[in-house]
């Protein structure tokens, strides 16, 4: 920070011609150049406003750079998101298809093994009919 600069002699000068002496104008000036120089030196300089402000500047168009690109972010997310959603509903459809695909293949099964069964009761049927033929054929040997 800059220095506040006083004019001591100068002011001194100036007391003295207004009816102080040397000693009291010097003692005055003293205190004057102390409590400016405490109270000032803590202030900031236009120089120091502008530097704050092109901070100030620097950091506002960083975040904002970060904003947009955590908007890009979220942009592509929400894309993601839509994606997920869609392979879902498409994974749904299958599984539905699949259920379909096996409600007829079971219907089918049920089919070919009541078919079975009807061939195999009618085979027993002729088995047993030969059997009885053949015990009946027996019969009149014995």
């Amino acid at each position: 920070m800059n220095a506040v600069m006083i004019d001591t002699h100068k002011s001194v000068k100036a007391l003295t011609n207004a009816n102080l002496t040397e000693v009291q104008a010097e003692v005055i000036v003293n205190l004057m150049t102390d409590a400016l120089g405490n109270n000032l030196s803590n202030l900031a300089t236009k120089e120091d406003i502008g530097n704050t402000r092109n901070d100030i500047i620097e950091v506002r168009n960083e975040l904002r750079q970060d904003v947009d690109a955590l908007k890009q972010d979220v942009d592509g997310l929400k894309q993601d998101v839509d994606i997920i959603k869609e392979d879902i509903r498409v994974m749904k459809q299958d599984i539905i298809g699949i259920k379909t695909e096996m409600v007829h293949l079971e219907d089918r099964i049920d089919h070919k093994l009541t078919k079975l069964e009807l061939s195999l009761t009618i085979r027993m049927a002729v088995m047993l009919v030969g059997i009885l033929g053949a015990f009946k054929a027996a019969e009149k040997f014995f």
